[in-house]
């Protein structure tokens, strides 16, 4: 059941939908979990995909643009997105409607730079991703946010491992909205939809709260939205 807490953020538990206020042309989607206690790096990686959905099915997604909107590192048709300064701070989709911070290969806290992707948001996170609703390809209808474990079987970890892990969605200005903290029986899981940002009727969208563990990979996930 959601609750808020003490400054006003809806905690969200599994299964749970958060109603994004319409008036709302940006979010950022931003992940956390705690640096590693061995010497085996806990290298999460955050990813979000612009679905559209086959004959207007919802359980039949597919990626929009054959994967221009797949904001992941392995996405090669990305590109480099700068600060004032010239300085790269991350990876964008070509129409710079989607953007990600740069990679986070330990956990914790991260410098995050937003150049002209909104403010930060106080609060630490690893990785954070900026989603600009209104720019949008209008055929896409679904946001799917995924969590992978890189080298996750050479390194032998799961995300029954991956401790003080959260999603959280906040405004343009950083102003946190939700959060999401997982929770249940992740062993032998390397991949996690968190999340999903579906597109209303009406124009607007909302946060589903999933926490659907996968014993799959990113190449995985990849060709199942073929």
């Amino acid at each position: 059941m959601t609750s808020i807490d003490g400054a006003g953020v809806f905690v969200l538990e599994k299964g749970d939908i958060f109603e994004v206020d319409k008036a709302l042309t940006s979010l950022h989607i931003g992940t956390y979990w705690d640096p590693a206690k061995s010497s085996v790096a806990h290298d999460v990686d955050s990813h979000a995909v612009l679905l559209i959905h086959r004959g207007g099915d919802a359980n039949a997604p597919a990626m929009y643009g054959a994967g221009s909107h797949f904001l992941t590192y392995a996405n090669k048709t990305l590109t480099p997105a700068e600060d004032e300064d010239g300085d790269v701070i991350g990876f964008q989709t070509v129409d710079s409607s989607m953007w990600h911070s740069s990679d986070n290969r330990t956990g914790g806290a991260a410098e995050l730079k937003h150049g002209a992707h909104g403010d930060s948001h106080e609060e630490d996170l690893s990785e954070e991703m900026m989603i600009h609703l209104s720019r949008l390809p209008a055929k896409g209808v679904e946001i799917a946010v995924w969590l992978t474990i890189h080298k996750a079987v050479e390194r032998k970890l799961d995300f029954s491992q991956i401790k003080g892990l959260f999603v959280e969605v906040c405004d343009a200005y950083g102003n946190e909205l939700c959060r999401y903290h997982p929770s249940g029986e992740f062993a032998g899981f390397t991949a996690l939809q968190v999340g999903s940002l579906m597109k209303k009727s009406d124009g607007s969208w909302a946060f589903t709260a999933i926490g659907a563990g996968s014993k799959t990979g990113l190449a995985d996930i990849i060709e199942a939205y073929q």
